[in-house]
């Protein structure tokens, strides 16, 4: 039997909460399950958006918070406490090189989704991006597989 049930994938949930939050963009804290809690694969990267020196830092420049989990890499950008973007993609898919020329388009609201569908990549989604964010200038790499990333970004460990 064939199961009916479509998949919701993250991305599918990313888009539709930055769509409902176009304003402002996403509060961290609508990455909690229906209980409360983080599912168990962002916690690194919940713990990381909601470090009260990350939150104050996001008030004066935009960030953009990267899960670099076995095999999916979540990007976030990160500006005044709230997401203005999400982009995924499978470290088994794009070497370090690729993902960071790919957050060099994310980072300004260059990549289109289809770019990143076309090289294996779940998606990308936006909000409007404000320019007091200054092309989100500081990266910051959470996650099991952030040792990849040393010499790229600041690292930080996960929760």
């Amino acid at each position: 039997m064939e199961d009916t049930v479509k998949r919701v994938t993250v991305m599918e949930t990313w888009t539709s909460l930055l769509c409902g939050c176009k304003e402002q963009g996403v509060p961290p804290e609508l990455l909690l399950n229906a209980n409360g809690t983080v599912p168990q694969e962002f916690a690194p990267l919940f713990a990381l958006a909601t470090a009260s020196d990350v939150v104050e830092r996001s008030f004066r420049q935009g960030l953009v918070l990267c899960l670099a989990g076995m095999p999916d890499f979540t990007a976030l950008l990160y500006w005044r406490g709230h997401v203005l973007g999400v982009y995924r993609h499978s470290l088994d898919r794009r070497d370090v090189a690729d993902v960071m020329f790919d957050l060099k388009e994310f980072r300004l609201g260059w990549l289109p989704v289809e770019t990143v569908r076309a090289t294996g990549g779940e998606g990308v989604a936006f909000t409007d991006l404000p320019p007091e964010a200054e092309g989100f200038p500081v990266t910051w790499f959470t996650g099991p597989e952030r040792q990849r990333f040393i010499g790229l970004g600041k690292i930080s460990n996960p929760a």
